[in-house]
């Protein structure tokens, strides 16, 4: 069977060829055949909430909020009737909603039945639970913790792996209250944890109540270099962690050092659109600045063709990128055809530009881009933030008069969108009371600055 049935939308088709082709590319080894989806028969989801769920691409739970046994929820009736349907051929509308989504679009490493369990794979017809993935980050927090845990216990003694997603595991104590009752099973799960960040090893060994981690994924660059120190301690020797980036507004431009990094340390990194609940952080920016995102990128990828890209990053991995956010924007205007289009060109959340002491304003060859890319730019709402934070520190006038790039970047936000505080800078950059000779210094470097960017200078 060459197609995917899409359950309530009778005569629609998807191409399953696309999807075995990337679970193939993802899982690397012969399994055998596996059905269009293998979570429902691999894997259980227990949101922090209560909610259980047959993965992490649906938000319609198997169980809501009910003092339901974890493991029975896996083997009872919703669940068979779930797996029931995909065993037919079908992806239900109302689970499913997300892969089907992003097949329609050809995007099978988006879906989540790729992208978060294509190496989840079925081992003949033994139904049994291999990964519990407990979402601590999601939802909210239960009124009973240890009822929460008992609900969680069974599902621990079959599970292979335990993976626990958790935003600040150093402090949560329902996260302590879990590792404890893994630690207590005679055979427990492998560990795994996926966090935006290690800060404090003693005090996350502590919580691990003499386990051992078997996988370690950062999701995010904040603290990375810390982090990855971490894990060295938390990990067992020759396993390194892995680092998943989903680009979002107020990180694209920490991509190249966040791949630099892991670079250096033998790090894999991957670069996603979307989170772990398949949602698209840069679909919310305005139009236009996602333009501008996309070309500061594609200028900047000249960094991966040496030793700055890590081995786990195609050398063709800008175009994917650069494809399914096409993509992406033609499900956007499609899903607004009938509504107010401004809606789509303001955006819902501002990018956020590289502040002035980032790496990126260092190096002549990635100003020039910048600056190329801000001429283009209309109005933004990122202006006014940029020159509060770049401004409202002090030096500020010191570093501003040591490059140019960061001079221009003021003048261009005075000119599309003048407001007090770009003006009393430049005013205390270039007037009257600066002598002249340091004004026409650098006004000298500024017109050299943006000769070289191939923009007039302000």
């Amino acid at each position: 069977m060459d197609s995917i049935r899409v359950g309530g939308e009778p005569g629609t088709a998807l191409d399953r060829t696309s999807v075995e082709r990337a679970r193939a590319s993802t899982l690397r080894r012969d399994v055998g055949p596996q059905p269009i989806c293998t979570a429902p028969f691999t894997v259980l989801v227990v949101d922090a909430s209560g909610d259980v769920r047959p993965c992490e691409g649906t938000d319609e739970a198997l169980v809501k909020r009910r003092p339901t046994d974890a493991l029975r929820t896996f083997h009872g009736i919703n669940a068979e009737r779930l797996r029931a349907t995909i065993l037919s051929g079908e992806l239900p509308g109302d689970h499913c909603r997300r892969c089907i989504d992003r097949l329609a679009l050809d995007l099978p490493f988006q879906a989540p039945l790729i992208d978060r369990h294509g190496a989840d794979a079925l081992s003949g017809n033994d139904l049994r639970l291999q990964r519990l993935i407990v979402r601590l980050d999601r939802g909210a927090r239960p009124a009973d913790p240890k009822t929460f845990v008992r609900r969680v216990r069974t599902a621990l003694s079959e599970a292979r792996m335990l993976t626990v997603v958790c935003a600040e595991p150093e402090s949560d104590e329902l996260l302590d209250m879990l590792l404890a009752e893994v630690a207590a099973q005679a055979d427990p799960p492998k560990l795994e944890l996926a966090t935006p960040a290690i800060r404090s090893v003693e005090q996350l060994r502590a919580r691990f109540h003499g386990l051992e981690l078997a996988a370690l994924t950062f999701l995010g660059v904040a603290d990375l270099e810390t982090s990855l120190l971490a894990s060295v301690q938390l990990l067992p020797a020759g396993v390194p962690p892995t680092v998943r980036l989903t680009i979002a507004p107020d990180n694209w431009f920490e991509i190249h050092e966040a791949a630099r990094t892991c670079a250096a340390r033998g790090v894999d990194l991957s670069l996603r659109n979307t989170d772990l609940d398949g949602h698209a952080p840069m679909r919310a920016a305005p139009l236009a600045d996602q333009r501008f995102v996309l070309g500061v990128l594609g200028s900047l990828w000249y960094r991966f063709n040496g030793p700055d890209r890590p081995i786990s990053l195609a050398p063709d991995e800008f175009e994917r990128l650069r494809t399914e956010f096409r993509r992406q924007l033609d499900v956007e205007v499609q899903e607004r055809e009938y509504r107010d289009p401004e809606e789509l060109l303001a955006g819902q959340t501002a990018i956020e530009l590289p502040p002035r002491e980032h790496l990126l304003w260092a190096e002549e060859r990635d100003r020039a881009v910048l600056l190329g890319w801000l001429a283009g730019l209309e109005a933004s709402p990122a202006f006014a933030r940029w020159v509060e934070q770049a401004t409202d520190q002090r030096g500020f006038l010191k570093v501003f008069q040591d490059n140019p790039a960061l001079r221009l970047t003021l003048a261009r936000i005075a000119c599309a969108a003048p407001e007090e505080r770009a003006l009393t800078a430049l005013q205390k950059l270039y007037g009257e009371d600066v002598p002249p000779e340091i004004r026409a210094t650098l006004l000298t470097e500024d017109d050299a600055e943006a000769q070289r960017a191939g923009i007039e200078s302000a």
